[in-house]
């Protein structure tokens, strides 16, 4: 748990944090997830699909992954934001770490991410900034992402970039990405 990692919001907040899991990026809608148990649910159920959870409880794979409850086939979340990850779960049943499990379906994870972040969670549905390294939205997309992602490996970082994917469907005014 060295690999530093970072969360972007789309509102240019930066959280720090370490990496797990996958060494990939992604981007998503963050949602956050309010339950004391059941993180294996959270990741496997199809209603996240594409996007990254923060569940608020802070120890998060303290009893490992089982083979009982999945929710899907499938990882279906983009992206996993922790406070704390547990490196040795102890579960009668749990066969592998949440780091393996996260791992294998190729998923990312940052855990370290404090409170701040769940302290301002409602920034983060009203916040409309843009975070996308682009002077127009009628470029190629997936380019941009690209080129955001490929900045952020060459430099050594794990990115998480979050947006409202519905808001830009309309929007054709150039937008930015910034860091504090």
């Amino acid at each position: 748990m060295t690999e530093k990692a970072i969360l972007v919001l789309e509102d240019g907040s930066v959280y720090q944090g370490y990496a797990f899991g996958a060494a990939v990026s992604t981007y998503g809608e963050v949602v956050f997830n309010t339950s004391m148990t059941g993180y294996q649910e959270m990741l496997t159920d199809p209603s996240y699909a594409g996007q990254i959870v923060v569940p608020t409880y802070p120890l998060i794979g303290n009893y490992g992954i089982n083979k009982e409850d999945f929710e899907s086939k499938k990882i279906q979340v983009r992206g996993f934001v922790v406070r704390e990850e547990c490196l040795e779960p102890n579960h009668y049943l749990g066969e592998k770490t949440i780091d393996e499990f996260l791992k294998e379906y190729r998923t990312p994870g940052i855990c370290g991410v404090g409170d701040d972040l769940r302290a301002n969670f409602l920034i983060l549905f009203i916040c409309k900034a843009a975070t996308l390294a682009c002077s127009r939205l009628d470029k190629d997309l997936v380019a941009v992402f690209d080129n955001l992602l490929y900045a952020c490996r060459r430099h050594g970082h794990t990115i998480f970039v979050i947006f409202d994917l519905l808001g830009y469907t309309d929007y054709h005014e150039g937008f930015s990405f910034f860091m504090r």
